[in-house]
């Protein structure tokens, strides 16, 4: 299953469904199986972790992309922007799929091969063949905005801010002579976050 966040609502959608929806009609689970599974032969986790990623799509019966399609427009027409109520529930599947899911991408095999990719990492992320993407490496430098390292920056800042201000709390707590009414003091606050 895999978390799909859109307008702020979380749905879990099975990988199978968005993976079967982006293939051409005709194409076999075979086909799925093999492409997530290339170069893992001797590695019988990945193998047995596919299967049952394969799984999850016959136990909902869905066999064919307009199926999928269809699942994907019946489950997600009440969200979507831009669906009108004289679209097929494959018609809101395929506006899904073309509008929303991986937009950088703009054929449906470009997706599918993206997708492909992300389980393959994620796989090989849970097996420990990997490390997570690091933040401060080079390449994902064009997908942080300045926005976003300002913002990263100041919530460190806020954070090593707060954390000074609650030792010098403790420690005016512990001592005897300290007067606790002083907390609700405005200057004696001021004092605090001043250092």
């Amino acid at each position: 299953m895999l978390k799909f966040i859109y307008q702020k609502q979380e749905f879990l959608v099975p990988a199978y469904v968005l993976l079967k929806a982006l293939l051409p009609e005709g194409s076999t689970d075979v086909y799925i199986y093999n492409r997530l599974v290339k170069g893992y032969f001797k590695n019988r986790q990945v193998g047995d972790q596919v299967e049952v990623l394969l799984s999850d799509g016959h136990k909902l019966g869905l066999h064919s992309q307009e199926k999928c399609q269809a699942f994907l427009g019946t489950r997600l027409r009440s969200v979507l922007e831009g669906v009108t109520s004289d679209m097929t529930d494959i018609e809101v599947g395929r506006f899904l799929l073309e509008r929303v899911l991986f937009v950088h991408c703009t054929s449906f095999k470009d997706k599918f091969n993206t997708m492909c990719i992300m389980i393959e990492k994620l796989y090989g992320y849970v097996g420990g063949e990997c490390l997570g993407d690091n933040l401060d490496s080079v390449s994902n430098q064009e997908v942080l905005l300045g926005g976003h390292l300002y913002g990263q920056l100041l919530a460190e800042k806020l954070y090593d801010l707060l954390v000074g201000v609650r030792a010098r709390l403790i420690k005016d707590l512990k001592n005897p002579k300290f007067d606790s009414m002083a907390i609700r003091n405005p200057t004696y606050l001021k004092k605090l976050v001043d250092g």
